[in-house]
């Protein structure tokens, strides 16, 4: 996860953690390291699928508007 959000062709890429792996201690751990997103199991699908597409929703967003300007 790391090397993914210190390399600068691979550092805009957003990375959702699903896991087994409960805790505060975990979560934060994960956050440090460089997730975007931290999501516990058991999940609820529409929920995943409404993080991610707000997820790229937002990157569009950012694109639009560096590109505009």
């Amino acid at each position: 996860m790391q090397r993914v959000k210190e390399n600068i062709a691979t550092s805009h890429i957003q990375i959702i953690l699903l896991t087994a792996k409960s805790g505060d201690d975990s979560q934060v751990e994960n956050y440090h390291m460089g997730a975007d997103f931290y999501i516990e199991k058991p999940f609820h699908p529409a929920a995943l699928r409404k993080q991610m597409h707000n997820l790229i929703h937002s990157r569009e967003k950012l694109i639009r508007r560096y590109m505009a300007g």
